[in-house]
C-alpha cells in the first residue's frame, strides 16, 4: 500500500502544469488616445470576464470611449464589446462581419515573415516583421516583435513594436482604425497587477481619461436635485440634495461600468462608504415614487 502511494505521488509530481495564458488577465486595462477630424478623447478597454463564442472559450473586452466634439464642445460617451483569446502565442479576435475568429497577433513570427492582420477596412493589408527579441518591463520579461504595416499608400511602412500581453505600442491593442484617414486611436497606457503601469509616452493616462469623464457627471437628468462630492472619490461619497427636493426616496443603487449592481440601499445616508469598490467608473441611481436621479462618479 505504501509503495502504491509513493507511485501515485510521483506521478502527480511528473504531471506538467497546465499552461496559463499571459494575455488578458482580469485586471488588464488599456487606455488609448482617440481622435477624429471633429473630436478628441480617450478609449478605455477592460477585461469583462470569460465567455463562450462559436464553441471557443474566450475573453470579453468592453471598450468605453469618451470624446469631446467640436465646435460645440459637447461630450459623447459610447460602449463597445470585443471577444479575444490566446493559444500558443497567437492572439485571435472575433470578426463581427465574418462571424468567426481571425489572427490579431502571432508571437511565433520571425524576422522576414509577412503576417496578415485584422482589418475590416483593408483585408489585404499585412505586417512585415523586421525583428524580434526580449524586453524587461517592471521586472517582467516579455517578447517583442517589430513590424511595418503595409495597408494603403498614405500609411505604408508605418513602424510599430508589438509587446507580449500589451499588444501594439502605437495603436489600439485591437488594431482598430489602422489605415483610417479620419479616425485614429493610439496607445496611451497599459496596466495589470504583474506589469504595473506601462506608458510608451510616459503619461498619466487614467487621470486624463477621468478628467474628461467627470465633465459629464452632473447630467441634465438630475435637474440640479442631486450633487455628489468629491468626484473622484476615495472612501466616502457625499450626497447633496437641493432644498427643492423633498420626494420620498425608495432606493439607492450603484452599478459598475458593465451594469452589475455593486450596492443597494433602502435608506439613503448623507455619506456612502465606497471603500469596498474597486477603482473605476460607477453609475449612481436614486429612485423615488415619481422620478429617477442618475449621475456618475469615479472611484480612485
Amino acid at each position: 500500500m505504501k509503495n502504491l502511494l509513493l507511485i501515485f505521488i510521483a506521478l502527480l509530481m511528473c504531471t506538467p502544469a497546465k499552461a496559463q495564458s499571459n494575455w488578458f488577465p482580469e485586471d488588464a486595462e488599456w487606455i488609448n488616445i482617440y481622435g477624429t477630424t471633429s473630436s478628441s478623447g480617450y478609449t478605455k478597454i477592460k477585461v469583462a470576464g470569460d465567455t463562450i463564442l462559436n464553441g471557443l472559450a474566450c475573453k470579453k473586452l468592453v471598450s468605453s470611449t469618451i470624446q469631446q466634439v467640436f465646435p460645440d464642445q459637447s461630450i459623447h460617451y459610447s460602449l463597445d464589446e470585443h471577444y479575444v483569446f490566446e493559444s500558443n502565442q497567437v492572439v485571435y479576435i472575433f470578426k463581427t462581419n465574418q462571424q468567426q475568429f481571425d489572427t490579431l497577433y502571432n508571437f511565433n513570427a520571425l524576422a522576414g515573415d509577412q503576417l496578415s492582420f485584422y482589418s475590416e477596412l483593408y483585408p489585404d493589408g499585412y505586417q512585415e516583421v523586421t525583428g524580434t527579441g526580449l524586453t524587461i518591463i517592471n521586472n517582467q520579461e516579455l517578447k517583442w516583435i517589430a513590424v511595418k504595416y503595409h495597408i494603403i499608400d498614405w500609411a505604408d511602412g508605418v513602424s510599430d513594436t508589438l509587446i507580449e500581453k500589451i499588444g501594439s505600442t502605437l495603436f489600439n491593442v485591437l488594431l482598430i482604425n489602422i489605415g483610417y484617414q479620419f479616425e485614429w486611436e493610439m496607445l496611451c497606457s497599459y496596466s495589470d497587477n504583474l506589469i504595473g503601469m506601462y506608458s510608451p509616452k510616459d503619461m498619466n493616462c487614467d487621470s486624463l481619461y477621468n478628467a474628461l469623464l467627470i465633465s459629464t457627471v452632473n447630467e441634465a437628468k438630475n435637474e440640479g436635485a442631486l450633487k455628489i462630492f468629491p468626484n473622484p472619490v476615495q472612501d466616502r461619497l457625499q450626497l447633496i440634495f437641493s432644498n427643492q427636493f423633498n420626494a420620498q426616496i425608495e432606493q439607492l443603487e450603484i452599478f459598475d461600468l458593465y451594469g452589475r449592481s455593486m450596492m443597494k440601499l433602502k435608506e439613503v445616508p448623507t455619506f456612502i462608504n465606497t471603500e469596498s469598490l474597486h477603482s473605476g467608473i460607477y453609475f449612481l441611481e436614486i429612485k423615488t415614487h415619481n422620478q429617477t436621479l442618475k449621475t456618475k462618479f469615479v472611484k480612485n
